[in-house]
């Protein structure tokens, strides 16, 4: 019922007219803005990383990367989850 109700909202809201600077432009200039690239590349890193050792340490003992004895804790600071 709520995305009904905003639904019927955004069908009344009107365009604002836009500055003409800004009256051009593509998905594309915003996804190679800086200010965009950096922290999206920056939180797909640490999401891998974190998926790497959640999943490390499920596997079985004779398959892990790690040495045996060696937790990535042990890595440093950054490694520890």
């Amino acid at each position: 019922m709520t995305f009904l109700a905003y639904a019927l909202v955004l069908l009344r809201v009107r365009t604002p007219a836009l500055h003409p600077d800004r009256a051009r432009g593509s998905w594309a200039a915003v996804a190679r803005a800086p200010l965009l690239l950096w922290p999206t590349a920056a939180g797909i890193n640490l999401l891998c990383a974190g998926w790497a050792l959640a999943l490390e340490r499920r596997l079985p003992e004779h398959v892990r990367l790690t040495p045996r004895g060696v937790e990535p804790e042990g890595f440093g600071a950054g490694a520890a989850g």
